[in-house]
């Protein structure tokens, strides 16, 4: 894909080009996304493995990193195509610093219902820092345990989805590993500017322009 013949802008599938201007990516946005995603794909199968994603990006493969950028993966396989590739990295790019916490409760509330389990927040922190990282960190437990003394509910040992954006934001070291790789993938893709203009965009595509919403809901708003 990435040496000679035909652009894929040229041959993209309708579905990818309603999604495409679902996030109000320009023809040039998405030559410009190409020609990296084209440097990842040295077979030119107009597919990537996840793990030769990471190691593009230098970005650790861990359990959290993965779920970044398996959750439009539908069939499971390990590898994302061109759209895939794209909705991912704008899932995860053009969040704010406080979006960012919701982006990573969203990876955790499996069923959608706006609340997790206290276990699950400790699991997600641990995939966040690396196990080992995690378990290292005196800080990562501290606020580990604030949560369970002061933000879960004591009948169901769960966090709501505002609960946990509030702590996030009154603590903002406790997901500092995830707003460290944001940063990263953004110099990485297109520089930090290109994700700061996305930014803005999906924020007014939300009609308060404040809250967070995922791709996935927002394809379904607007599709």
């Amino acid at each position: 894909m990435g040496c000679g013949g035909s652009s894929l802008v040229e041959i993209y599938p309708e579905e990818w080009i309603t999604s495409f201007e679902s996030l109000q990516l320009t023809r040039r946005d998405l030559v410009r996304l190409e020609r990296v995603f084209g440097k990842i794909d040295e077979s030119g199968d107009m597919k990537v493995d996840i793990q030769e994603l990471l190691d593009y990006l230098d970005i650790a493969h861990t359990p959290f990193t993965t779920k970044v950028f398996s959750i439009f993966d539908e069939d499971s396989s390990g590898h994302i195509d061109f759209r895939e590739f794209v909705l991912s990295l704008w899932n995860f790019c053009s969040c704010t610093d406080a979006s960012l916490a919701m982006f990573a409760f969203d990876l955790y509330d499996t069923d959608a219902s706006g609340r997790i389990e206290t276990a699950e927040i400790e699991n997600m922190l641990k995939e966040v820092y690396g196990r080992e990282g995690y378990e290292k960190n005196q800080h990562a437990a501290k606020l580990m345990a604030r949560i369970n003394n002061q933000v879960c509910s004591k009948t169901d040992h769960c966090v709501t989805l505002e609960a946990f954006s509030q702590f996030s934001a009154d603590n903002p070291a406790m997901l500092f590993p995830a707003f460290e790789m944001q940063r990263k993938i953004q110099k990485a893709v297109l520089g930090v500017s290109f994700w700061a203009a996305h930014l803005d965009r999906r924020l007014k595509l939300v009609d308060d322009g404040r809250s967070f919403i995922s791709v996935k809901q927002l394809l379904k708003m607007r599709v």
